[in-house]
Order: C-alpha cells, then sequence, then structure tokens
C-alpha cells in the first residue's frame, strides 16, 4: 500500500507531539535516538511529497520570513551558552516547519480534521495513562494534574485548547457524532491538567468562535449561557474561594503578581539588560534565566520565561525580535486570508498563551506550528481529490 499525503500528515502530527512532549529520557541512548527519528521523519515526508505540496502554492514571502528566524537561530550558535539546547531549538523549528509544509498540502479542511483527530488521540491516550496508572499525574500547588505523557500538564493543555477552539468553529468536516466524541475528549482533559491559562486561552478562543458563527438573539443567547456555565462552574468548583484566591499560587503571591509570572518577567528583564541586541542563544534563553535563579537572586528555578516575546528578547535579543516580530505580523495578516471562524479564534487562543507562557515562540511543537500554518498556507487551500488519490 503507497503511503498518501493523508497519512504523512497524521504521521508528522505524531511526531511533532512525539519530539516535542514525550519524556524518553529515562531511556537513555535509546529514547534519544527515538528523538531524532521522530524529528526526521516530517522532513524526510514533506522532501518525499514536495512535487504534490507546491502545487499548493505555498506562500513563499511567508516562506522567506519563516527561513529568516531559522537562520537567525542557527547563526547564533557563534555566541549561544549552551550548544546542545541552540542545536536542538533549530532542530525543532525545523521539522515543525516540515509538517506545516506538508499540512499545506492537504488544504485547510482536510489540514484542520487532521489536526482535530491528532489533538483528540493524544488526549484519549494521555485519559488512559491516567486511568491505568497514577504516573500520568503530577500533584502541583496541591492539585492532582493531568499530564499523561508528556512533560507536564501545560504540555497537555496548550493543544487540548486550540483543539476545542477548532471544534467550536463549526468548519470541522467530520461526523457529528465524532465531533461529540472528540470534544468531550479534549475537554475533559484540559480539564484535567487544571492549566488555568489553558482554560482560560480555551474559553477566549471558543467564545470567539461562536460569536463570529452568531448575531443578534443568537449571539446574546450564547452569551448568557456561557456567563450561566462559567458561574456555575465556578460554585461548584470553588464553593469558598473568590477571584483572588483562584488566581494566586498559593505559594505566597496573590493577583498582584500574575501568579508570580511578574518576577520571572523582571528576572528575564535583568538578563536582557546584560544582552539586550543577540542574546544568549536560540534555546539557550532557558539556561540563563535558570543560571539567573540558581545565582542565589530567587528561592525557586524555571528555565521559562513565561511570556513568548521575552523568551525570544533572551534567546536572540533585539535583532531576533525584529526578525520574530515581522514573521509574526505577517502571520497575523495572513491568517486573515483563512476561514475566519477558525483562525481568529486560534489566533487569539494562542496569542492568549503567548504571552503567559512561550506559545508562538516555543521551541518548535504544537503553538509554532500555527505560526508557521498562518504565514505558509494558501489563500485556495483545497487540494483536488484526484490530486490526493494519485498521492
Amino acid at each position: 500500500m503507497r503511503l498518501t499525503l493523508v497519512a504523512a500528515g497524521y504521521a508528522a502530527m505524531s511526531c511533532v507531539f512525539l519530539v516535542s512532549g514525550v519524556d524518553l529520557s529515562e531511556y537513555g541512548a535509546v529514547g534519544l535516538a527515538a528523538k531524532a527519528v521522530g524529528a526526521a521523519v516530517p522532513l524526510t515526508l514533506a522532501a518525499l511529497f514536495h512535487p504534490i505540496i507546491r502545487l499548493q502554492k505555498v506562500s513563499r514571502v511567508g516562506l522567506k520570513w519563516v527561513a529568516s528566524f531559522l537562520i537567525v537561530g542557527a547563526v547564533s550558535s557563534l555566541w549561544t551558552i549552551d550548544v546542545v539546547a541552540t542545536t536542538t531549538a533549530v532542530l525543532a523549528w525545523g521539522y515543525t516547519v516540515a509538517c506545516c509544509y506538508i499540512l499545506c498540502g492537504l488544504g485547510w479542511i482536510r489540514a484542520t480534521n487532521i489536526l482535530v483527530i491528532s489533538v483528540g488521540a493524544l488526549c484519549a491516550v494521555c485519559l488512559a495513562y491516567g486511568a491505568a496508572s497514577g504516573a500520568a499525574f503530577v500533584e502541583y500547588q496541591g492539585v492532582q494534574r493531568l499530564q499523561g505523557v508528556l512533560y507536564g500538564p501545560h504540555a497537555l493543555a496548550q493543544p487540548a485548547a486550540v483543539g476545542l477552539c477548532l471544534l467550536a468553529s463549526g468548519q470541522v468536516k467530520l461526523s457529528y457524532r465524532l465531533r461529540g466524541v472528540l470534544t468531550i475528549i479534549i475537554a475533559s482533559a484540559l480539564w484535567m491538567t487544571a492549566s488555568r491559562q489553558a482554560i482560560a486561552a480555551g474559553v477566549l478562543g471558543i467564545a470567539i468562535a461562536l460569536a463570529l458563527r452568531a448575531n443578534g438573539a443568537m449571539l446574546r443567547l450564547i452569551g448568557a449561557t456561557i456567563a450561566l456555565a462559567a458561574t456555575a462552574v465556578w460554585a461548584f468548583l470553588f464553593p469558598d474561594a473568590g477571584l483572588f484566591s483562584l488566581l494566586a499560587r498559593g505559594e505566597g503571591d496573590d493577583i498582584s503578581t500574575l501568579t508570580g509570572r511578574t518576577s520571572i518577567w523582571n528576572a528575564a528583564v535583568d538578563l536582557i539588560a546584560m544582552e539586550p541586541y543577540l542574546g544568549y542563544g536560540f534555546g539557550a534563553g532557558g539556561v540563563a534565566l535558570q543560571g539567573y535563579y540558581r545565582s542565589g537572586l530567587a528561592d525557586w528555578t524555571t528555565y521559562n520565561a513565561h511570556n513568548g516575546f521575552l523568551q525570544c528578547l533572551l534567546d536572540l535579543g533585539f535583532v531576533g525580535l525584529l526578525v520574530f516580530g515581522s514573521l509574526f505580523a505577517f502571520a497575523l495578516r495572513r491568517c486573515m486570508h483563512l476561514p475566519r471562524t477558525i483562525a481568529v479564534p486560534v489566533f487569539a487562543c494562542t496569542l492568549a498563551l503567548t504571552m503567559v507562557e512561550r506559545g508562538f515562540y516555543g521551541v518548535g511543537g504544537f503553538a509554532p506550528l500555527f505560526l508557521c500554518i498562518f504565514a505558509l498556507f494558501p489563500r485556495a487551500a483545497v487540494v483536488p481529490d484526484n490530486k490526493l488519490r494519485k498521492s
């Protein structure tokens, strides 16, 4: 049986989740080899199906902006403080772009179906693992959070939030029953991660999707339903908690610190001031941030600046931010040419995550995949069925 472009799309998406989120470190050399193979698969498939994909006329301008960003990241290996971290980041963005390129060849409708089904399958695996083993959960701030087979709860929560936005758009071309099952699975996984920022970003994206699909009385009905549902959920989960206690980290930080993020942002700004122009190397800003905390200036540590633009400044300085910002602006403009009930909610959801996590700037993986999709996808995003059959 010949490999089809659709099968290549599913294989590439599986590799994105495998390489970006699955922890194989305990397997040593075998785990490292699995990661390397996983990264190579999308790159190989993109090259294999290039004759078919090029029929879609992928945005050349967008491809140049993505390539420019990758070149800046690769060149930063000349001054990076961690060559391994920089090499890993370049490779991660490489296979992420390759996966996007494959999805471009499928057209918007088929690509959306693959994205939703892939997220649903990931969530189903994580839920099944959670039912079978307590190792699928991690305790954080006194709460057991589902992480499944991924590195942490947020790694599962972010694709789950985006997946729900796609389903809420009404443009996922799957059977009604399958959409319902996927919605239940993905929503359950997202809720069990207890990732407040991902849940909030998902609700924002879903609300925008529903608002774009409705008007007048229907819009007011949807708004009232969402408000009542939110109130009911709040009362059920937090009967004795107010807004401030819900948003507090529970470790001495109140709402004014945005659950501890303001202290991280202050640390990132201090480090950026030391290397303002070229940064610490692509993917190596987190290493510098961890060193800052270990120096005794704080009583805990993190690799993540918890803001995509600050992370970019840490990694590549103002030079890198200029290139990444240009790519971001181009992707924002291009997404308006895609179906708005999908593009706008997903962009808003991922942008919200970018402000409190790495989001669009992540070291490869699901959120950066959407930035590449918005930048590269052709406006006429449908491949004829006969072309797909020939693939």
